[in-house]
């Protein structure tokens, strides 16, 4: 009987070029690893460090995502002479000393302070670094040789395998280059001629893709956002399980079967995405480490301002994103289509963050509002001026004939920005009193009749769009309404307290938002598709108005969040809610509390509240910072006043 075959314990086996030296060195640094798990063994045994023990857990999830990665990306290994089970790309013995270095040398620069001599270790004294020039040099030579370590063992994975061939700066290269290089191969075999998409259905691994990257960017980096504004604790640990949800998002993107797509929108704006997302990671754990001392709290200033920013934009950027997953997932709005897509698209969205600026004003703010000075409609008819100007000088191709588009299309620009000039007028008085007018309702009014009567070469396309045209005259109606009959002219319902809203108020966000998806989903493309598939205008509009119900349901439940954690109600340290429970004027009402016959002084003293609460994280570029206690605000300061006259 002959003996079985002997195998190769492949975490030590290691093959190289005996011919060559530097492989040989190569070779050597393939045990790195190895000898790291028992140094990080040791020092837990010996010291029994919560911080060694919590990198040696890091170290250790480092290689269980690298387990995943592997096969999810199935790189096979760079060469046939290199030998080894599983797959090549990542090299976890890469992963494994990046994470190290990572980790060693963070921890020297920004966490370690040597300990002066003669001082006992347990009293945390930190030796200034003045007295101590040696320190700040040594941590960066660890640091360097760290970093220098982990690019070697990176480099020995190729040069061990590559040194069979002459050309090794093509090698050095070939690893600088990796990080650039795509996961995977982008197979466009099964593509039709001239379209954007293959007839295959969308597979499971691709809907997941989509369900998680919606999860991540339409609805936790959103109320991330708000919960950063109002600097809550949990802004933090959800956003951290956004940037999860997407990283793994992404890498499913890229590992679906089932329907091709030739190059896109959606792979291209991608990376600015991600790019974006991880500029925010790094100014957040920046800002987290709160380090004040040198230069940083000049470049923490400057970082506070940057992540305010990028992480304000963020929902924006994401929804434009979204938007070309649609249109890629279709392959719609290629060639001839494009012109017709980007009018849709983006008008839609134009009415729609109209809508979302509505509910803002409407529920948090009315303060901010009177702060300006100004009425709501000098904004609106500002902005509506400058679209009317861009619309008159850019439907037209110049040098070309007028066509019945190009004539509607310019004329809807010079409406929008005379009716916006009028508007600015009419929005002060003769002594400079910010004055109500009705021109945005008309200007709203008038473009949906006029979008309406667009010609339609299709029975479903011409009923969606005057559906649209009628709902977006319906948004215009309700907002004269609303400002002549319902607030008669004034900037809310209730002048001592300007949270409180009329159910009737809702109507003209609504209606907008039930405008933009509307429009947005009546392009060429899709009413072909709708008469293709014999689908009725009547189910694909209810379900474009239910769209638009849970966007109206998440922007109230994001506004309804921030109020909650701006200035609770049910807060005792509040006045106002001091007043409810020592018995004064004051009744709940729709969830907000309502004087009923205030004194002259508790009005303005209300009114002053307001204006003090209303959007003020919304409108601080601080964010992130730790904010103003609440006890030292000047609504409490008067309301601690008024508990000890009481």
């Amino acid at each position: 009987m002959e003996d079985p075959p002997l195998a190769s314990l492949s975490l030590t086996h290691v093959h190289y070029n005996p011919e060559d030296p530097i492989s040989y060195f190569c070779a050597w640094l393939a045990l790195v690893p190895q000898g790291l798990c028992v140094v990080y063994v040791t020092l837990i045994w010996a010291t029994r460090e919560a911080e060694i023990i919590l990198m040696f857990i890091g170290q250790m999830g480092c290689e269980a995502l690298n387990f995943l990665l592997k096969r999810l990306i199935k790189e096979e290994r760079p060469k046939p002479e290199m030998y080894g089970k599983g797959y090549g790309m990542p090299s976890s013995h890469a992963q494994f000393l990046a994470f190290y270095s990572t980790s060693l040398i963070l921890f020297l620069l920004l966490r370690h302070r040597p300990q002066a001599i003669g001082t006992k270790s347990s009293t945390k004294e930190a030796f200034p670094y003045s007295l101590y020039p040696s320190a700040d040099a040594q941590r960066f030579l660890v640091s360097g040789v760290a970093l220098v370590l982990a690019a070697c063992v990176a480099l020995s994975l190729q040069l061990r395998g590559m040194m069979f061939s002459t050309w090794r700066p093509a090698a050095l290269c070939s690893i600088i280059l990796v990080g650039l290089a795509a996961a995977h191969e982008h197979h466009e075999d099964n593509i039709p001629e001239g379209e954007g998409i293959s007839p295959d259905p969308i597979d499971t691994i691709l809907w997941i893709h989509i369900l998680v990257q919606i999860a991540a960017f339409g609805l936790i980096f959103p109320a991330g956002m708000v919960l950063g504004i109002v600097r809550s604790r949990w802004h933090v640990p959800l956003q951290s399980l956004g940037v999860m949800l997407s990283v793994a998002g992404y890498f499913l993107g890229h590992k679906h079967g089932g329907r091709q797509f030739a190059p896109n929108i959606h792979a291209t704006f991608a990376t600015s995405l991600s790019v974006m997302l991880a500029m925010q990671v790094v100014f957040g754990i920046y800002l987290k480490l709160h380090l004040e001392k040198g230069i940083h709290p000049h470049v923490r200033r400057y970082t506070l301002i940057a992540h305010g920013v990028v992480g304000k934009a963020l929902p924006v950027v994401s929804w434009v994103q979204m938007l070309f997953g649609a249109i890629t997932a279709l392959g719609f709005c290629r060639r001839d289509h494009l012109g017709q897509c980007l009018a849709h698209f983006i008008m839609g969205s134009s009415f729609i963050a109209y809508g979302i600026v509505l509910t803002i004003l409407l529920l948090v703010g009315q303060g901010w509002l009177r702060r300006t000075g100004r009425s709501q409609e000098f904004f609106d008819s500002l902005l509506i001026s400058a679209w009317g100007c861009v619309n008159t000088f850019t439907e037209h191709r110049w040098g070309e004939n007028w066509s019945n588009n190009d004539y509607q299309h310019t004329s809807m620009g010079i409406v929008w920005w005379c009716a916006g000039l009028l508007g600015i007028w009419l929005s002060r008085t003769r002594s400079g009193r910010p004055q109500r007018n009705l021109m945005p309702a008309i200007v709203i009014f008038l473009t949906g009749w006029a979008m309406g009567s667009h010609p339609q070469h299709l029975m479903v396309s011409t009923k969606i769009h005057a559906t649209f045209g009628y709902t977006l005259m319906a948004a215009g109606l309700t907002r004269i309404v609303e400002i002549s009959f319902v607030l008669r002219d004034r900037n809310s319902i209730d002048r001592r307290h300007v949270e409180e809203s009329n159910s009737f108020q809702f109507l003209t966000p609504f209606l907008l938002y039930a405008s933009g998806f509307l429009f947005m989903g009546a392009t060429e493309e899709q009413m072909a598709l709708l008469a293709e598939r014999e689908m009725s205008h009547v189910s694909y509009i209810l379900v474009l108005y239910s769209i638009a119900f849970l966007l109206f349901l998440f922007v109230c439940m994001l506004l309804n969040m921030y109020a909650n954690f701006a200035w609770p109600l049910d807060d005792p340290k509040n006045p106002i809610a001091l007043k409810q429970r020592n018995g004064e004027n004051g009744v709940i009402g729709n969830g907000t509390a309502v004087g009923l016959h205030l004194q002259a002084r508790d009005r303005d003293r209300r009114i002053k509240d307001a204006e003090e609460f209303e959007l003020e994280g919304l409108m601080s570029d601080d964010e992130g910072e730790p904010g103003p206690d609440l006890m030292d605000s000047p609504t409490l300061v008067e309301g601690r006043k008024e508990t000890h006259h009481l």
